[in-house]
C-alpha cells in the first residue's frame, strides 16, 4: 500500500489497492491501482485466479457436507424431518441445517 500512496496519494474512500501484475508481494506504485472489491473479484475471474461465483458448496475448504448430502437434507426437510435429527445424523450444527432449509446456506443446490 505505502508504494500506491507514494506513486499515486491517498487510496479513495471504499476502494483499496489492486495488483495489474497478480503479485501480491509487489509494491510497486505503477503495478498497483485502486478500485472496490468487485473490481478486485472480476479481475481474479478474468484473470482465470477464481471461477465465476467463487467458492461454494463443496470448493469450500471448511464444508463438512457434499452436495450429494444437501440435496439428501433437503429432501428430508421437505418431507417433514426435524432439522435437529438430521444435523445430527449430518454430523453438523442446528443452525446449518435451519439456513439450508431457510436457503441462506447451499442455495444453489436444488
Amino acid at each position: 500500500m505505502a508504494g500506491f500512496v507514494l506513486q499515486n496519494g491517498a487510496i479513495p474512500d471504499g476502494n483499496l489497492v489492486r495488483h495489474r501484475c497478480d503479485n501480491r508481494a509487489c509494491v510497486r506504485g505503477e503495478h498497483l491501482l485502486a478500485g472496490t472489491q468487485s473490481d478486485n473479484m472480476r479481475d481474479a475471474v478474468e484473470r482465470g485466479r477464481q471461477k465465476p461465483g467463487g467458492c461454494r458448496g463443496e470448493r469450500v475448504g471448511t464444508s463438512r457436507l457434499t452436495e450429494e448430502q444437501v440435496c439428501r437434507i433437503k429432501s428430508r426437510l421437505a418431507s417433514g424431518e426435524r432439522g435437529r435429527v438430521l444435523a445430527r445424523e449430518f454430523g453438523v450444527n442446528d443452525d446449518l441445517v435451519s439456513k439450508i432449509k431457510l436457503g441462506i446456506s447451499w442455495r444453489h443446490v436444488a
